[in-house]
């Protein structure tokens, strides 16, 4: 019978894991039982590392937003704004 089951041993400076890979009887009352261990060290700085990574791209993205939103808002402007209705000619094209 083999089990699928992991152990998980987390701490700030190693995470470990253990699995039962294979199980099997050497004589009745007797069994062997493989087990596979994985020891991986200063995992948590992995996440340290993303948070501050976020932390400093929110700033920059709100930032970046404010100025996009501006030109956004200037490029368009003029689709806004009242248009005369007439239009009348300088006074030296309407003399002739």
């Amino acid at each position: 019978m083999v089990s699928h089951q992991v152990y998980l041993d987390t701490n700030a400076f190693r995470d470990v894991f253990v699995t039962v890979t294979g199980f099997s009887t050497l004589i009745p009352g007797s069994y062997q039982v493989n087990i596979h261990t994985k020891i991986i060290p200063l995992v948590s700085f992995v996440w340290i590392g993303v948070f501050l990574m976020v932390s400093a791209m929110l700033p920059i993205f709100g930032m970046e937003t404010q100025s996009l939103l501006k030109a956004l808002r200037g490029k368009d402007k003029h689709l806004y704004e009242d248009e005369p209705e007439s239009v009348e000619p300088p006074p030296e094209i309407q003399d002739n």
